[in-house]
């Protein structure tokens, strides 16, 4: 394994450093760290992942819509004056992160939190963001 590595770094050092080949190297360095970080627990991924799903304004305006009545797609476009593709794209970000709900009623579909701990999250956020 050793020895592979060693080929494997004279390789590299080789040759022509190139933007793509840097970017490639520190990625594959960051996936290493990743990978072997004690410190980096399954709960702490999941977080992170869900505050990268909650990382845009839309996204956030999305959920405080949600977390008083759930609603259908043209009610939150009203409510946030967004255009509806827009939204869509977002909701299909916050549904593949979990945070939200669908049920079908007819030809619509209804949208709602998930959780109320997501929309705690947000409101928190704000709050905090406020008093400074």
């Amino acid at each position: 394994m050793a020895t592979h590595r060693r080929r494997q770094q004279r390789r590299l050092s080789n040759a022509i450093e190139t933007p793509a080949l840097t970017h490639h190297i520190v990625i594959c360095e960051y996936l290493y760290v990743i990978e072997n970080a004690s410190s980096v627990t399954e709960p702490r991924l999941a977080a992170a992942e869900l505050f990268r799903a909650l990382a845009h304004p839309l996204r956030m305006g999305i959920v405080e819509t949600l977390a008083e009545t759930p609603r259908c797609v043209h009610e939150i476009v009203d409510a946030l004056g967004v255009d509806q593709p827009l939204v869509s794209q977002h909701l299909r970000v916050l549904r593949s992160a979990r945070v939200l709900r669908t049920e079908r009623r007819g030809k619509e579909i209804l949208y709602s939190l998930a959780d109320r701990h997501v929309a705690h999250i947000v409101g928190d956020a704000i709050t905090h963001v406020q008093e400074y």
